[in-house]
């Protein structure tokens, strides 16, 4: 903007070279080199922290649901069976841009190349600027990549004592409604008893 009364001509030279003179004095260069310098420093260990806080509580969800599979394996179902609750990745297309964003943003983080940290500047500036947004849209997408309980879904299978699958219960879709009481119910209890 402060440049444009100047055009590129030589008659212009002695107004580029004032201009210089004062960012240098303003200590512009200084302030590049810190902001590169913070940029491969925390943004990749706040990056990092959060890319492996999301997959500690995915695996804690899993863990927990292993014990409460424990649960599960000492009390009949139905007659003969028992339940088994699997955590399945649901793949939610946000979650999985999420996830891609970040790694982008992690990959060459140490790379002295000007052009490929500008490049990993614009992706943590997009992050960072979603993530503080207060925009309802936004509020919910934060919601969607945060909160990992949405990132799994859970499935129900319903096994014989010799382990063969009878039923799979997805959410409880498709079953009546005495079925999926009776599956809350246990599941419930099984939670309870962990």
């Amino acid at each position: 903007m402060e440049a444009g009364d100047v055009d590129a001509t030589l008659a212009s030279a002695s107004d580029f070279l004032a201009k210089l003179i004062r960012l240098e004095l303003d200590g512009l260069p200084s302030h590049e080199k810190r902001f590169f310098d913070l940029l491969q420093t925390q943004s990749h260990q706040n990056l990092a922290a959060l890319g492996t806080h999301l997959q500690q509580a995915q695996r804690e969800i899993r863990d927990r649901m292993e014990l409460v599979n424990q649960s599960l394996a000492e009390t009949e179902f139905n007659k003969g069976t028992f339940l088994r609750i699997e955590v399945s990745d649901r793949l939610l297309p946000e979650v999985v841009e999420f996830k891609q964003m970040i790694r982008q943003s992690l990959s060459h983080a140490f790379e002295a190349d000007r052009e490929i940290s500008e490049q990993r500047f614009l992706i943590i500036r997009e992050l960072v600027n979603r993530l503080s947004s207060q925009e309802t849209a936004e509020k919910r997408w934060q919601e969607s990549v945060l909160d990992v309980r949405q990132h799994v879904e859970f499935i129900g299978r319903e096994l014989d004592q010799d382990g063969r699958e009878i039923e799979v219960y997805r959410s409880g879709a498709g079953k009546s409604g005495g079925q999926r009481q009776k599956l809350a119910t246990t599941c419930l209890a099984a939670a309870l008893r962990y």
